[in-house]
This record gives C-alpha cells, sequence and structure tokens, in this order.
C-alpha cells in the first residue's frame, strides 16, 4: 500500500509545508514523489513522518482505507462481543461466516476465529454443531502455533487470550510463563496494556475455575493493577469479584458481590452479571 497520497492530505490538512515535514527525515523532492505515488522510501522513514503529523500507523492505515476497517476486522470485533455477553444466537452465525472464510481466506486468523466459536459454542452452550473433536483442533492447529513461533507478537497475545481458557492444564502452565516472558518487551507500549490486562484477567480466571486459588490471585492482582491504570471499569469490577472469591476460600469474611453486579447491570454488563452470580453460587 502507497500511503504517499494520504500523508499528504494529512499534512495539507493541518498546514504543514513538505520543507517543515521533510526537513531532518527526507530530501523533501523524495518527500514530494513519495506524496505522488511516484517514490517508496524506507520503513524507518514513515514512523518518523507519522511522528511530525502527530498520527499513528494504525490511524494511518484507517484513513488509507478511506476510513474503513477489513472485513477480518469486523469479523473479530462481532466474535468477541458476542463472547463477552454471551450471545448464543449471534454466536452461531458468526461461527457460520468464520467458516466460510476460513475456506476462501488463506489468512489463518479466519480459522483461528472458526475454531474459537466452537470451543465457546461447546464449552458454555454445551452446541456441538460439527462432527470432529475440537479439543484435538485446538491442541494440534492452536498449540502448535505457538510452538514453532520463536518471537512473540501482539497477534499471539491475543491468540492465547482467547483460546486460554480451552488448552489442557499442561499446556497453559507451558504458555503463562512464556507470555510473561515475552509480554516484557511491551511494557513501555501503552496501548498494549489492556491487552495485558485481559490475558492475566482470563489466567486468573482459568485457575479460580481449577480451584487453584494461590495462582488465581496472583494473576488477579495483576489484572487489577493494570485495569486501575487504564481505568477499565467493566475489568477491573470483575477481576476485584473474583480476588474476593479467591480470599472467601481462605475466610468466612462477607462479600457482597450484588453491588458490583448491579454496576455491571447498570452498565449493560447484565449477561456477564448473571454468569457471574451463577459463579458464586456454585461456590457458596
Amino acid at each position: 500500500m502507497n500511503f504517499g497520497p494520504t500523508i499528504k492530505k494529512i499534512r495539507v490538512a493541518k498546514n504543514i509545508s513538505q520543507e517543515t515535514l521533510s526537513k531532518g527525515i527526507m530530501e523533501r523532492s523524495n518527500l514530494s514523489r513519495f506524496e505522488n505515488g511516484h517514490y517508496s522510501p524506507s520503513y524507518t522513514v514513515i514512523p518518523l513522518l507519522l511522528e511530525r503529523l502527530n498520527m499513528d500507523y494504525e490511524e494511518l492505515i484507517f484513513l488509507a482505507k478511506n476510513y474503513q476497517i477489513s472485513s477480518l476486522e469486523t469479523l473479530n470485533t462481532k466474535i468477541m462481543q458476542a463472547i463477552n455477553t454471551y450471545d448464543k444466537t449471534a454466536l452461531i452465525c458468526l461461527s457460520q461466516e468464520a467458516c466460510k472464510q476460513s475456506k476462501i481466506s488463506t489468512n489463518i486468523q479466519y480459522r483461528h476465529l472458526y475454531l474459537l466459536t466452537l470451543a465457546f459454542l461447546q464449552k458454555y452452550f454445551n452446541i456441538k454443531e460439527h462432527a470432529f473433536n475440537i479439543d484435538m483442533l485446538i491442541h494440534t492447529e492452536i498449540l502448535s502455533y505457538f510452538t514453532k513461533t520463536d518471537s512473540w507478537y501482539i497477534y499471539e497475545f491475543r491468540l492465547l487470550n482467547n483460546f486460554l481458557h480451552y488448552f489442557n492444564h499442561e499446556s497453559i502452565l507451558y504458555l503463562l510463563p512464556m507470555a510473561e516472558q515475552q509480554l516484557i518487551k511491551y511494557t513501555k507500549m501503552q496501548n498494549t496494556h489492556s491487552l495485558h490486562q485481559h490475558l492475566w484477567q482470563n489466567a486468573g480466571i482459568y485457575f479460580f475455575e481449577k480451584k487453584e486459588y494461590k495462582n488465581a490471585l496472583h494473576y488477579f492482582e495483576k489484572a487489577i493493577c493494570l485495569s486501575n491504570s487504564k481505568r477499565l471499569l467493566f475489568e477491573k469490577i470483575e477481576a476485584t469479584i473474583y480476588h474476593q472469591l479467591c480470599l472467601n476460600t481462605q475466610s468466612d469474611e462477607p462479600f457482597d458481590i450484588e453491588i458490583y453486579l448491579s454496576i455491571l447491570d447498570q452498565f449493560g454488563f447484565d449477561k456477564s452479571a448473571s454468569h457471574l452470580k451463577k459463579i458464586m453460587n456454585r461456590i457458596n
């Protein structure tokens, strides 16, 4: 994709001259050629131009696509929303769409999304609309994906976050320490902190469900800390509830979960609140 015309559009809108934008970065004549689609600078140049324009790479791509997002991003967003709200009907439809796209696209992300919807429907709604063993597929396809990857990037962290509840215990004990080690290189990248928070929160929930409360507390404390720094209300409430439920396994002190659940209800997370209440009742 040639970003030159988009760079030009941004520069003109901000009333910045070619000379000002290019100074110390590239020759003004090369910037002119780049903006007109006749020159491709090195990839080290574009971040410098964006920094001077007060833009980031993600926004540049969004603008270059005429304010549109890809069909893959759209499908991923819909699936995540359906999972977060336990929307069975939507997930069944989205699973079919992911299956269709995985057969016509070479992008492996469609296949991963398809397996994710199947795993969620089976785990939380006991729906098996397939003849194959989804647990075996997750082991052979998703786990092997990680074992073949030497260095993780944001997609790998998202993938682990999505599939964390569907791996066996041995795989979890192998993958989580690896994730903690790999995440160190992203600690200074602020916009990945929400991803970190969700990963630790899901790790905490995993160990909570396994009644390994010491491990659960470890990850919930990390999740709460990150939710405070990013002001993630829903995530903080959920992590706080689970954290307190872990503590309650070691203490008889009362915990008024209804206050937190009512807040979730008011903010439209009623299905999540209902799910948490069932967990609490099962423990008590």
